[in-house]
């Protein structure tokens, strides 16, 4: 976590790339965030040689430095004093995780300062939060940290109430019920993969009758008071937040008992779900809000579209979204940004398109 505070506390910006990405995937996501430092193992570091080189990033590693690479001992042994000060203002981003939502490719996800306190004193703080950490509990973080699931919801949160925190760095069935006797975990926030090994293991006696705490199930906008819990319900909103369902084609507010698109507005950030709320407050998530593109009754993926517009060579990164049409219903709109130093104009990509695409695809 020294990297993620570290970075927090200069006025950086942190963001993190899964260890086991091919070099092409780390260095796509290192030049779109602007990355001019990585930190990571001596394990890892020939992935991001060539990208270091040629983009002048320095390569920090926090076991054994490889010819290159500083150590972590250089950041840690520095005296602070020497280091300028800076000014943070609660609107800067602070974490920038990469995210493809329901499809499409990763895209970066800018969280701010402010965001994340509230993020975090949503979960955690007053009289009913939706995760009942305590500085008593022995939390396990089992989940990777380059997921904001892990960086947030565990260890920013069991941090703010004093929990301990046990860190393990890959998940194995017969490991993890070992620590979970061993350190009297009283928490283990994980995935629904994991709950099904747990499920079809043939657990040990001696585990089993140990006291183990909660699985918990995670939802970060809303808050579950700890009594009279309906079947299926997420809870209400949690406090310094606003929610209301709207159709999700009119864009118009539904009364209650009516599912239509969940819109939160408040410091946190949430994914688009359809749900309802009923009669004492309580939301029910049922489906997924689509990326869907409805044109003339055809249905249009992002993705598709977007795959080959990034198949061109002169085309870093695309976006594609619906946009309302009167004869159509909807017609795909690209978001594009063109490589360096190319010249190519939007109706060169249009026609790219047009040779390769079905008439719902064109944009």
């Amino acid at each position: 976590m020294d990297w993620c505070f570290g970075a927090s506390y200069r006025g950086a910006i942190a963001t993190a790339a899964n260890p086991f990405f091919t070099p092409a995937e780390i260095a796509k996501q290192a030049k779109a965030s602007n990355s001019k430092l990585i930190i990571t193992q001596a394990a890892y570091a020939e992935k991001v040689k060539d990208l270091a080189s040629d983009h002048g990033i320095k390569v920090l590693c926090i076991d054994s430095a490889p010819d290159g690479c500083l150590h972590f001992s250089e950041l840690s042994e520095a005296d602070e004093r020497d280091m300028p000060d800076v000014d943070i203002s609660p609107e800067d981003v602070v974490a920038l995780p990469y995210s493809s939502g329901t499809t499409g490719l990763p895209k970066g996800v800018m969280l701010t300062h402010k965001g994340q306190v509230t993020s975090v004193a949503q979960q955690v703080d007053g009289d009913n939060p939706n995760l009942y950490f305590h500085s008593e509990d022995v939390i396990l973080c089992v989940l990777p940290m380059f997921h904001v699931y892990a960086l947030n919801s565990i260890m920013l949160c069991g941090l703010r109430v004093g929990a301990a925190i046990l860190i393990m760095p890959k998940f194995e069935i017969g490991a993890l019920l070992q620590l979970i006797q061993k350190y009297k975990i009283t928490i283990a926030p994980i995935v629904p993969p994991i709950v099904l090994s747990i499920a079809n293991r043939q657990i040990p006696k001696r585990i089993r009758d140990e006291e183990a705490g909660p699985v918990l199930a995670m939802c970060l906008a809303f808050a579950k008071k700890p009594f009279q819990i309906k079947p299926g319900a997420c809870g209400t909103v949690v406090r310094n937040a606003e929610m209301k369902i709207v159709d999700p084609e009119t864009g118009e507010s539904l009364p209650r008992n009516q599912p239509g698109e969940i819109c939160i507005r408040g410091d946190q950030i949430m994914k688009g779900d359809i749900g309802y709320i009923d009669d004492d407050d309580e939301l029910f998530i049922v489906d997924r809000l689509k990326e869907i593109i409805k044109y003339k009754g055809f249905q249009v993926a992002p993705a598709e579209i977007e795959a080959m517009l990034l198949a061109h060579p002169d085309i870093s990164d695309a976006a594609v979204v619906g946009m309302k049409d009167e004869d159509a219903g909807e017609v795909p709109i690209a978001f594009v940004v063109s490589s360096d130093k190319s010249q190519i104009t939007e109706d060169e990509i249009k026609q790219y398109i047009h040779k390769q695409a079905s008439e719902q695809e064109l944009v």
